[in-house]
């Protein structure tokens, strides 16, 4: 569905830079060489996206060079850009995001998955930035949550028989 939004938005709005990051980007696309995707997408940024963000901002608005894990096409050739001195934004200094004043009407709901767990994070007319820290796997930079794991399931069965 990201890729069908910005192929429509490709050909109809050529003006707007499209940056993809988040779960699936981390998880995923790490290690990214393929720049037919950037026919569609402009930047593809990994992990914390505050700094990476404020960065990609400077380069499209002022020309500056620095980006921070950002992928971009140059000549022809998917580039990976981490020049960024400056240190990720401490998601705990962040502060709560205020929702009021955005037209949550507007925003379409969709069914990304049967999966109900996944469904409780997708569905619905809401801004995802909340949840974007923490993942199954503690693989990216930014992991705050402590998801329950396979191994502690493991034990608490154990116990569990142990007690039977």
């Amino acid at each position: 569905m990201a890729l069908k939004s910005a192929e429509f938005i490709k050909q109809n709005y050529q003006h707007i830079k499209i940056v993809f990051g988040g779960g699936f980007v981390n998880t995923e696309l790490r290690n990214l060489n393929e720049p037919k995707l950037f026919e569609l997408v402009d930047f593809v940024c990994l992990d914390d996206g505050e700094l990476c963000l404020l960065k990609l901002l400077n380069h499209i608005l002022k020309g500056e060079e620095t980006l921070a894990r950002t992928f971009k096409l140059e000549k022809g050739k998917v580039s990976y850009i981490n020049s960024a001195v400056e240190k990720d934004f401490a998601h705990k200094d962040c502060g709560t995001p205020d929702y009021e004043g955005i037209p949550l009407q507007d925003y379409i709901s969709v069914c990304e998955t049967t999966n109900p767990m996944h469904n409780l994070w997708s569905n619905g007319r809401w801004n995802k930035m909340t949840l974007a820290h923490g993942c199954y796997w503690h693989a990216c930079t930014f992991a705050m949550l402590r998801w329950i794991t396979l191994n502690a399931i493991e034990v608490q069965m154990q116990v569990f028989c142990a007690a039977g």
